[in-house]
């Protein structure tokens, strides 16, 4: 089945965004590759200006007549601010809204401000049963499309006992973070419920991450039905000799040199004659060929179609989460936040009043005044200045722990906990142990260093790039993968 998602670049990759060509007499090619990458970079350059320089639509804050009344929940001063517990309220019901992000993106302190500035609960994707259950929670966590995602019912289960409710969901925020580290982020997951940790207690041991890191992830090429091929301006040309084996192109290898190749949009491969992989962009017209001893093998570029690593993997997985989250509410619905945003002294109470607003959309919730949001940014997120910080105010209703071994279970189960655990009364004298400062709703001890290759950060910076261009327009987004593309570049590589 071809795949919906978009995606690009491989472990196969050479640095730089282009997999270079055969050299040729003189160096040409090499400094035309040189020339092509200086070319993108300004391309990239120009988007991200053109993406400051426009302005978005007002997040303008509709009021909404509150179902419950959650005015305890923040009751602030100038000085100070306190932050009540927030129990399930059978009677409350709001307009559903996703809070989205890719696994090790820091969610934990987004429910948080969700639950500080609302007063309500949020809720895991597993552990929604009906419809109805997405009406009575502030938010519904998911990391959807992500394999630790809950799927969701299809097109032909609505309504039926398989519904959850998800396709009804017409808006939703988006929680991004680099994905050099949200992805060793979710490997310290990993790595706890393999070892039967608690949650949020263990970074893994160097040598674990790039153990894990390097081993060889899941491979699937797909092509499209026919015989025949469409034209295009081909990118690369793949003789016979190329070939992983010397002698012939097989459709799957061909398939593979087009998820290596960033320009590569479909692969097309002749199977008689030259037998050539012709990689080709801008697709045109379609010849049918009805020759049995002439026919031709053709697909569409796919991000998962190249031999790659977990790391790689989880890189494509990124991508497709973007890109599956742009695509799904239109601009009005759809809120683009950032862990980086949140958790920076200069941004985070800005990004936060952000949130607010964006909740103040969903009827039936009674969210905090602007003026109140830095003091609850303050005690939420910004540990580092707080003595006294409020942790875990925003457990998901049905856990009472974090053990892993169990959590991991439940969240397989589609019949999840239902919403009915009672919060804990916040206590904010507990000063927790083991915070790391810069991941403010993390206890986990040990080394952070996480190793890259050359390569590694070259498929990180070819991928964002791509994001970037797909979605210029889109000034909120085109800054934040901006960022990250120049923290990506600061790195130094490593084995």
């Amino acid at each position: 089945e071809e795949s919906p998602y978009l995606g690009g670049g491989s472990q196969e990759a050479l640095p730089g965004d282009e997999v270079p060509e055969e050299e040729q007499e003189g160096g040409e090619e090499q400094e035309q590759e040189q020339e092509q990458e200086t070319i993108q970079d300004e391309e990239m350059e120009e988007i991200a200006e053109e993406a400051s320089e426009r302005a978005m639509p007002d997040e303008d804050a509709h009021d909404a007549e509150p179902i419950i009344d959650t005015s305890s929940a923040a009751n602030l001063d100038d000085q100070d601010c306190t932050i009540a517990s927030a129990d399930v309220q059978e009677n409350l019901r709001v307009t559903p809204t996703f809070a989205a992000s890719f696994p090790g993106s820091g969610a934990r302190m987004t429910w948080n401000l969700i639950t500080a500035l609302t007063g309500a609960v949020t809720a895991e994707d597993w552990q929604i049963q009906t419809p109805t259950d997405t009406e009575r929670v502030a938010a519904i966590k998911t990391h959807h499309p992500h394999p630790h995602g809950r799927d969701w019912p299809d097109q032909a289960d609505i309504g039926g006992p398989k519904d959850w409710g998800a396709r009804k969901i017409k808006r939703g925020m988006m929680l991004l973070r680099n994905p050099l580290d949200a992805i060793p982020s979710f490997h310290n997951y990993l790595f706890e419920v393999e070892q039967k940790l608690d949650g949020h207690s263990t970074r893994a041991p160097v040598e674990e991450w790039l153990k894990w890191r390097d081993t060889p992830g899941d491979i699937r090429c797909v092509r499209t039905d026919g015989t025949g091929f469409h034209e295009g301006d081909i990118v690369r040309d793949y003789a016979l000799w190329e070939s992983p084996n010397g002698a012939e192109w097989n459709w799957r290898d061909c398939a593979k040199m087009c998820g290596a190749n960033p320009q590569c949009e479909f692969w097309t491969l002749e199977r008689c004659c030259e037998g050539r992989c012709r990689l080709k962009k801008n697709k045109g017209r379609y010849h049918e060929i009805v020759d049995p001893d002439n026919d031709y093998r053709e697909g569409n570029y796919h991000m998962d179609c190249i031999h790659q690593t977990n790391f790689v993997q989880e890189l494509r997985f990124w991508e497709r989460f973007v890109t599956f989250w742009m695509e799904r509410f239109p601009v009005d619905d759809r809120l683009i936040i950032s862990y980086e945003g949140f958790t920076s002294g200069d941004s985070g109470p800005e990004a936060t009043e952000r949130l607010a607003n964006f909740l103040r959309r969903s009827d039936g919730l009674n969210v905090a005044e602007n003026e109140n949001v830095p003091c609850i940014w303050e005690k939420v997120v910004n540990y580092r200045k707080k003595s006294n910080p409020v942790l875990d105010i925003a457990k998901e209703a049905g856990y009472g722990s974090y053990n892993f071994g169990e959590q991991e279970a439940s969240r397989r189960r589609l019949q999840a906990a239902p919403i009915t655990f009672k919060r804990e009364q916040l206590r904010s004298d507990v000063i927790p142990k083991h915070v790391d400062p810069s991941d403010p709703n993390s206890h986990r001890t040990g080394s952070k260093v996480r190793p890259y290759t050359q390569e590694q950060l070259d498929l990180t910076v070819a991928m964002l790039k791509r994001l970037m261009k797909k979605y210029s327009e889109v000034k909120e987004l085109v800054d934040i993968l901006s960022m990250y593309v120049d923290k990506v570049k600061e790195k130094q590589p490593s084995n």
